[in-house]
């Protein structure tokens, strides 16, 4: 964890500030649960570190953390990313800041015994305790122990003096972060982990709220319990005669409690289930109402739970509460009065995330993965209540309007965009109107649509009010939910705020991909009340419109609005407007040509397949599921791969390889879009398997409506090719034979390619052959902007290490690489790439390696900016290649596009028949096509 500390300029300041410091008052700093480290001290040796230690999580050691056999493991220390800023500004302050690291594992009465033994020990008088959290709980329970009365003030962050509801989550294995755990750990789920270990912690279950706060429902009655995991009725008898006799915070004690965050509010039992009640009264962990202790001073910071003892506002609250009696740091009364919880759903037990292996994330990831989980807030930043600067400002206009998109007279409209997806529903009806300028930024991967990202398209055209377009980037399909909106929403209100943009119109992002409406609205508007509180008053719009097609849908976001605005603590920055219907009239709305696709999104990680399916009736087909593979049936499986294997032989395989990859609601549900063409979106480790292949029940989306690949990849070259090109008369190829001259197949497939090209009327053919084919002639052949499509015949190479590198073999054994491509300003929008070993060799390839050897040359190209690439697992027999290359040349010439005559193609080969119909790949847009359309 070092490099994280060192990482964080604000922390190395401190620490030097701090390193002269000696001597003063004595202060405990008593982290939350989970925030001590626990392990088992080696003599000589390294700590052995189990919590919290990624590489032992990973192989299962949770499980040694469950008691009663992991009583022999105890506190090492805390986790100092999360509290090593509140020991600095105390050292700064004059206060001799230590930690007090403690097993939440064990009851809090245990743990407030070896509190109070240590105060005795110590001999201080007038000591400061500091707990967060479950911290807070324990010095509490100090105060029954000899040693309690050197205790001159106790300061709780977040304390969940009542309990919390999301103790119970945890519990059950559906609390989000025991999920994002669980990530982690390749041999075990989260509900394994919760209970095999979270079920065996008194500590944890001295956590659970009591039963008055609850409807329906007594947490510590292990016989209401639903189906699930849940703590053994002796457990909770225990922790229920624990709390009880937990002795009440006195006049030493005042209270700094976080709110404006999503929290889990109430909890209701209904038949055989539980639901939550969430809304922003607490700090996304703790309700303020089971915070609050009668008598009990207490401040008010809008800030996350596990954030509270890095944030700066709360740092300079506790220096002062530890002087004093009071503090100017933070609001001693709550911004706005707390309503009752109204936003319910069900504590539903979804399917398991997909795992990560800690060393193939990189060192940001990493952070941002502990960042997540223990909500590591940002040093370098104040906390600003809202409510002493929020009512000095009109409040911005919220209307929510029945119509579309396109008749919104706002300056801006603002659309969500998926990574590697192409526009759709909202997006679809504005790109029209543009003549295509979203689709065509998009085929040449220049949109930004990662998680956050805002890209901004200023508009010109008749037709629309606006006078720029964003799109607000959503991440991956899979990762899509509540979390990736509201960082959308504030970045989109955070940009055209500071831009000077005066209002925004909106869509529901998702709604068309599954999400429900009311969700969408909640995650948005506190993403934009989010923004709104940061921004000085000067900076704020006029006015924000969530529009929609559908009076329910808008219905059902209004509502949620309404109940947001009685709840949110930045309220007062938002006033709701009187709903209506667009009074502008449409803008001329040009027919959508757009081909509606299906998109199958599959990552691989630690042995896992994580898939999300998006159809074209996303309501029937949006879902996301993952499964464990067998690598071992999948080798077997593969071994079976040979060239010129028969038509029935694939299809089996193909059967196979569906049930092998592909979670059981994932090969449910493909079916039901059989009738859209199929883009596989996939990471480089899902690359590798053969997807053309895929067939279920007789159904093989490649050989029927068709099917395309995407590259879901960092550091892809915007595409580049000349639109020039594609409105000139004429399909010119430029066909570069064998240049090493060891390849006679080679030769044999560049002769008929040319043959098959002469025959076709209007079409251009430049072919370079043998020696002639050197890196400087095809550098100048590529960058002249005088080809459509390169026709390549020859040997690739592929750098493992360095995809950009990669690239085709020259004349002379030099490498033309992807890296060459992206320094050029265009290059053909289509490369062609055949296997190209003579027919006498083909039952010596390997396919999946020969498949290895494609994608990786795909990907160089790729990478230099190539928008289109299609190639071969393995060499296809000459009557199959002279098939396919003579449909899909005469369809592109034609102006078809490259998914329709790669369709076309695959069809005419396997009418021979032959099994080389699914050997052809093709990664870029189904629609984009060579010609434009006159």
């Amino acid at each position: 964890m070092s490099s994280y500390l060192e990482a964080d300029q604000e922390l190395s300041r401190l620490a030097r500030r701090a390193a002269g410091m000696r001597g003063g008052p004595r202060a405990l700093i008593l982290p939350g649960i989970m925030g001590s480290t626990i392990g088992r001290q080696r003599e000589g040796l390294p700590d052995d570190i189990k919590w919290f230690d990624p590489a032992e999580i990973a192989l299962g050691g949770m499980t040694k953390l469950a008691l009663p056999r992991g009583r022999r493991l105890g506190p090492l220390g805390v986790l100092r990313f999360a509290y090593e800023r509140l020991r600095l500004v105390l050292r700064i302050a004059g206060y001799n800041a230590v930690f007090h690291p403690y097993d939440w594992r064990l009851d809090l009465a245990a743990n407030g015994r070896v509190l109070a033994e240590r105060l005795v020990t110590e001999r201080r008088q007038d000591v400061v305790l500091i707990g967060h959290s479950m911290g807070g709980l324990v010095a509490r329970a100090a105060l029954a122990q000899k040693g309690a009365d050197r205790i001159a003030r106790v300061i709780q962050l977040g304390t969940p003096n009542r309990g919390a509801f999301v103790a119970i989550q945890a519990l059950r294995g559906t609390y989000p972060l025991i999920r994002r755990l669980a990530m982690l750990d390749l041999l075990h789920d989260a509900d394994e982990i919760a209970s095999r270990v979270l079920t065996t912690f008194p500590g944890l279950c001295e956590l659970l709220p009591p039963a008055l706060a609850c409807k329906y429902f007594d947490p510590f009655d292990a016989t209401q319990w639903p189906k699930g995991p849940s703590p053994a009725a002796g457990l909770l008898a225990n922790a229920r005669r624990g709390i009880e006799a937990l002795p009440p915070p006195d006049e030493r004690f005042r209270l700094i409690a976080g709110f404006g965050q999503d929290t889990v509010l109430g909890l209701k039992r209904r038949a055989q289930r539980l639901e939550f009640g969430r809304g922003p009264a607490g700090d996304g962990t703790v309700p303020l109402a089971l915070a609050h202790w009668p008598g009990v001073p207490a401040w008010y910071v809008e800030e996350t739970h596990g954030a509270l003892p890095g944030n700066a506002a709360v740092g300079r609250a506790v220096i002062d509460l530890a002087r004093g009696d009071t503090t100017d740091a933070l609001p001693h009364v709550l911004p706005r009065r707390r309503g009752v919880p109204t936003l319910w759903e069900p504590d539903t037990r979804a399917a398991s995330p997909a795992k990560i292996a800690w060393n193939d994330l990189s060192e940001r990831q990493q952070r941002e993965f502990l960042r997540e989980f223990v909500a590591v807030a940002d040093p370098s930043v104040s906390a600003t209540p809202v409510s002493r600067r929020g009512s000095q400002s009109r409040p911005v206009d919220l209307a929510f309007v029945e119509g579309s998109v396109t008749q919104s007279d706002a300056s801006a409209l603002v659309l969500g965009a998926f990574s590697n997806v192409e526009p759709a529903g909202a997006a679809l009806a504005v790109d029209t109107i543009l003549h295509g300028a979203i689709s065509d930024l998009s085929r040449r991967r220049a949109i930004g649509a990662a998680a956050g990202e805002v890209f901004v398209l200023p508009v010109g055209r008749r037709g629309l009010a606006a006078r720029l377009v964003v799109l607000a980037g959503l991440g991956d399909f899979g990762r899509y939910g509540p979390d990736v909106q509201r960082l959308a929403a504030a970045n989109v209100t955070r940009t055209l705020a500071l831009a000077g943009v005066g209002d925004f119109a909106m869509v529901l992002w998702g709604t068309a991909s599954g999400a429900e409406p009311a969700d969408a609205a909640r995650a948005q508007l506190e993403g934009v009340l989010t923004a709104l509180s940061d921004l000085s008053p000067e900076l704020r719009l006029r006015k924000i419109t969530i529009l929609s097609r559908n009076a329910k849908r808008l219905s059902a976001a209004r509502q949620v609005a309404e109940d947001l605005l009685r709840l949110h603590p930045a309220a007062p920055l938002l006033r709701l407007q009187p709903a209506r219907r667009a009074g502008r009239k449409p803008g001329r709305v040009v027919k959508p040509t757009a081909t509606p696709l299906a998109w199958l999104f599959v990552q691989e990680a630690a042995g896992q397949m994580h898939a999300a399916l998006l159809g074209t009736t996303p309501k029937a087909t949006a879902l996301t599921a993952t499964r464990r593979l067998d690598l071992r049936a999948l080798e077997r499986e593969h071994a079976r791969l040979a060239p010129g294997m028969p038509v029935a032989e694939l299809e089996n395989f193909g059967e196979r390889l569906a049930e092998l990859l592909l979670p059981d609601e994932i090969v449910a549900a493909l079916p039901s879009v059989k009738a859209a063409p199929l883009v596989v979106v996939h990471d480089s480790a899902s690359a590798h398997w053969p997807w053309e292949a895929l067939s279920i029940k007789g159904w093989a989306p490649a050989a029927e409506a068709g099917l395309s690949r995407r590259y879901a990849a960092e550091g892809m070259s915007v595409a580049k090719w000349r639109e020039q090109r594609r409105r000139e008369r004429g399909l010119n190829v430029l066909l570069v034979v064998n240049p090493t001259g060891d390849l006679p197949g080679a030769l044999e497939e560049g002769d008929r390619v040319a043959q098959m090209l002469a025959r076709m009327p209007g079409t251009g053919i430049t072919a370079i052959r043998g020696g002639e084919a050197t890196r400087a002639r095809l550098l100048a052949e590529f960058r002249s902007g005088d080809y459509d499509a390169i026709h390549f015949a020859g040997h690739a190479f592929f750098d493992a290490t360095a995809p950009a590198s990669s690239g085709i073999l020259c004349a002379g054994g030099r490498v033309l690489s992807g890296a060459d491509l992206a320094a050029m300003d265009s290059v053909p929008a289509l490369v062609f790439f055949n296997a190209c070993e003579s027919g006498r060799l083909r039952g010596a390839v390997k396919p999946l390696r020969q498949l290895d050897r494609s994608v990786g040359f795909a990907e160089a190209f790729l990478r230099g900016g190539v928008a289109n690439f299609i190639g071969t697992w393995w060499p296809v027999s000459d009557e199959g290649a002279t098939a396919f290359a003579t449909l899909l040349y005469r369809e592109l010439a034609k102006g078809t596009s490259i998914g329709t005559a790669l369709n076309a193609a695959r069809s005419a080969v396997r009418d021979l028949p032959s099994a080389d119909w699914a050997n052809y790949l093709h990664y870029g847009s189904f629609d984009f096509a060579l010609k434009a359309s006159r």
